[in-house]
């Protein structure tokens, strides 16, 4: 059985250094360790404010990683997976799995203003790809959708 989730989950933001050139991963445990002293449930990685369209895949996969391996079961930590092209959604999604998140946000496919089968099967593909729960994100804005 899945379990249960509920609370309030905090969205990040992904902390940078001076410059903006590397992840701040210093300031970033140090905000992990006040959402858990807050009472916080679970965090939101590498959504819209996470920034998830500034980072390389290089950077992605060490701060999932940091962040599962840092939180160590303390709270929930979902991961925004969200990619315009399918095949990249399905990655991120599989290996924010293989690092241990308990979850995925997804937004549809944006920019193009996909279809409703479009949306449908990109949903789709991620849920066959891996057995993460996954949290709709539902930003019209950025999804034209």
């Amino acid at each position: 059985m899945r379990p249960t989730y509920s609370g309030s989950h905090t969205v990040t933001v992904t902390p940078f250094t001076p410059g903006g050139t590397e992840i701040d991963f210093e300031a970033w445990e140090g905000f992990l360790d006040w959402q858990v002293a807050s009472g916080v449930p679970g965090v939101i990685i590498l959504g819209t404010t996470g920034e998830f369209l500034t980072i390389t895949d290089a950077e992605r996969t060490a701060f999932v990683k940091k962040t599962v391996d840092y939180v160590n079961g303390r709270m929930v930590v979902w991961v925004g997976t969200m990619n315009a092209h399918t095949p990249n959604a399905v990655r991120y999604s599989r290996e924010a799995e293989d690092l241990g998140a308990d979850g995925l946000m997804i937004i549809p496919p944006y920019y193009y203003t996909p279809t409703e089968d479009e949306i449908f099967n990109y949903y789709r593909a991620i849920c066959e790809a891996c057995d993460l729960q996954i949290m709709l994100y539902n930003n019209p804005f950025t999804s034209n959708v």
